[in-house]
């Protein structure tokens, strides 16, 4: 075909029965280019659809971002393991990666419950080396996310969170979090690990005021990069601690050497 039909004038059924078929032929190996000649349509249209997994009844994506349960979970996901990146030609991207199924999914839930489409890809682990694991890695695309994300500082974080601090919390713990349990003592202690002491100390306030549990923030040893950590130790505060936050993910302790 010599004209490309605007995808964004055609009837909701029509695009979705576009973006089936492209699928489709995608899923048989045919190239984009090819794709776009056939539907004629444009290749960014496809590009949409096939690698950023756009949803074709949504064609503006304006994520939520009041203040908001969701929101403050996603930030403190993205504080921790996450990131937004702006990955060339115009793609602005959110991911995360882990080894766990249930964090990835979590986290894909909560990205679309602010309106953006999220998908959950697998990377095998791989064959060569068995210490390997698989690596599930949800991204979103979102230009106006990515633009107000790098806008934050810690002054409008704390205002963004404000009454959902706890959500904030559990993202974090989930991304930077470890829970072990002491040989000697049998006690157990929670460490926070990240590289930015302020944001350690955000949430060294956000956990005495909020979780009502005193905590230490302290320079993390053992590092090549420095990094700093929140230990909170004994089980009546760490148990206090899950209770609250209550993450998906790293609820049971490991044990550990005494002199760790």
């Amino acid at each position: 075909m010599k004209g490309k039909t605007y995808v964004r004038s055609l009837p909701i059924e029509e695009r979705k029965r576009l973006r089936r078929k492209a699928l489709m032929l995608r899923k048989e190996g045919v190239p984009i280019t090819k794709i776009a000649n056939i539907l004629g349509i444009s290749k960014g249209a496809l590009e949409g659809w096939i690698y950023k997994n756009a949803n074709p009844d949504n064609l503006f994506h304006h994520p939520k971002l009041h203040p908001s349960k969701e929101l403050s979970y996603i930030l403190g996901v993205l504080y921790g393991d996450g990131c937004v990146t702006y990955a060339g030609k115009s793609t602005y991207v959110i991911k995360l990666r882990t080894v766990n199924p249930a964090f990835a999914s979590k986290f894909k839930k909560a990205l679309e419950e602010i309106g953006l489409n999220a998908r959950i890809d697998i990377e095998r682990k791989s064959k060569k080396n068995p210490r390997f694991r698989d690596m599930y890695v949800v991204r979103a695309f979102s230009k106006i996310f990515y633009l107000w994300y790098k806008s934050l500082t810690l002054d409008t974080l704390r205002g963004i969170i404000r009454g959902y601090e706890i959500y904030f919390l559990q993202g974090f713990y989930e991304s930077e979090g470890s829970i072990d349990l002491r040989k000697r003592t049998r006690q157990l202690r929670i460490r926070i690990v990240n590289t930015n002491y302020e944001l350690l100390n955000l949430c060294k306030e956000l956990i005495e005021e909020h979780i009502e549990i005193s905590c230490n923030l302290r320079r993390r040893s053992g590092t090549k990069k420095e990094a700093f950590e929140i230990l909170i130790e004994g089980n009546s505060k760490c148990r206090k601690f899950l209770e609250k936050v209550n993450p998906a993910i790293k609820r049971e302790p490991q044990m550990q050497r005494e002199n760790d």
